[in-house]
């Protein structure tokens, strides 16, 4: 609707809270004296991105404030936010090196937010979060609903401390195996919530609520921790089975993670370093590739080896390849239940197994569910495989057990769908 005459036109006021992510790892990595050349670069171009009337403050540490004065309305302001965005993303080089880093930048607008100078910075404060657990790299409107939202996070943060401090969390045991051979190869341990209430919780259902907290590191930790003692005790029983476990890209890029990890891999130096195996999702690793391979180089250097979880499902799958030190891919589960229905997807899949054949990659498949499965992974050269049609995760007092059981993988004809996993 037009503005009636002599109606004066309301002009907004946006109070901007913009925070740097993943400032803290380049402050550890190149020093404090790196750290504030990069604060004065991002400071720079801010100032060149913002209008001549709007105002530009440092809070602190990488945390800035921008008032964006007199705005027409919404669309003005998103236009210089994304400007903002986009900038600050650019490279920056420190000593030598190419650094990339992105913000989170929180937004509310006066006199719709109709609050006092120092609540409004507050309610730009809580947006910026919001931005940061939406997924960083971008911008969030203060809302008092995510407000709300907020509040319920952290109390279910709060309850995830309080079943961490009370050992509610467990690790169960998924095999993976060799379906020309019928040996197991090794183990992937996959965290599971106890939960006195509910019973036995995936991931899926409280992981993405801790992302990005410390409880998300202290987790990843007790789980190495786990892990290496469960390899030790199995080696003890006459078992020398090696284990996978799955790490977020905050917590292996986390500062000081590669001298836990040689501390960690220390006090059980009884067991060979390489039976331990960290899983990375193929999907996170893109924004900081180059940092990421750095950091799996120096975990390779102390003997772990790496694999690349959900193998297909990234943007840039193929160059991960090239670029990141990979012993083993798992090709993603999406892609294996197809190949009996698909001829995309086994194409896929085949041509995934003659590119790591070629880069003396291992190669895994993920989602097994059927002899048809199995039969058709061997005729496509993928005899590695993992899925609930071998066997389910089980607690570790089940795996020894199972083990002793003898089994071997049949490989059936592909009209007889099912389990392929039969006693001997």
């Amino acid at each position: 609707m037009s503005t009636e005459v002599g109606e004066v036109q309301k002009e907004l006021l946006a109070v901007c809270y913009l925070d740097l992510d993943g400032f803290k790892p380049v402050n550890d990595k190149f020093g404090h004296a790196a750290g504030d050349q990069l604060l004065v670069v991002v400071s720079e171009r801010l100032r060149h991105t913002i209008r001549p009337n709007d105002i530009l403050a440092r809070l602190g540490g990488d945390e800035f404030a921008v008032l964006l004065s007199g705005l027409r309305n919404a669309d003005e302001c998103v236009s210089v936010i994304k400007r903002m965005l986009c900038n600050i993303s650019l490279p920056i080089v420190l000593e030598d090196s190419l650094v990339r880093i992105s913000s989170s930048i929180g937004v509310t607008l006066f006199p719709d937010d109709d609050a006092e100078a120092e609540i409004l910075l507050r309610h730009a404060d809580q947006a910026m979060y919001q931005a940061k657990r939406g997924g960083k790299n971008r911008y969030q409107f203060y809302n008092p609903l995510n407000n709300q939202l907020e509040a319920m996070c952290k109390k279910e943060i709060e309850r995830l401390e309080q079943a961490f401090l009370e050992e509610e969390f467990v690790l169960y045991y998924q095999p993976k195996v060799n379906l020309l051979t019928d040996e197991v190869i090794g183990f992937e341990a996959l965290l599971r919530w106890s939960h006195p209430e509910r019973g036995i919780l995936e991931p899926a259902d409280f992981l993405p609520v801790i992302a990005g907290t410390r409880l998300e590191f202290s987790m990843g930790e007790w789980v190495i921790d786990a892990v290496l003692r469960q390899i030790q005790y199995w080696k003890s029983q006459g078992q020398d089975i090696s284990i996978s476990f799955n790490i977020s890209t905050s917590h292996l890029m986390s500062q000081g993670f590669t001298d836990y990890l040689e501390t960690m891999l220390a006090c059980y130096s009884s067991i060979p370093n390489a039976m331990l195996e960290m899983e990375l999702k193929e999907s996170v690793t893109s924004d900081n590739v180059f940092e990421v391979a750095k950091t799996l180089s120096r975990c390779r250097e102390l003997g772990v080896t790496i694999a690349l979880d959900d193998f297909g499902t990234g943007c840039s799958s193929l160059s991960h390849l090239r670029e990141l030190p990979i012993d083993t891919i798992k090709i993603a589960k999406s892609f294996v239940s197809g190949i009996p229905l698909s001829q995309k997807d086994k194409s896929l899949v085949k041509g995934i197994v003659q590119i790591t054949q070629m880069l003396g990659i291992s190669v895994i498949a993920e989602g097994v569910e059927s002899a048809t499965h199995s039969s058709m992974l061997l005729d496509l050269g993928c005899p590695l495989a993992q899925g609930y049609g071998i066997a389910e995760p089980m607690p570790a007092s089940q795996v020894l057990a199972w083990l002793q059981q003898n089994v071997v993988f049949l490989i059936q004809p592909p009209d007889q769908l099912g389990s392929i996993l039969t006693p001997r």
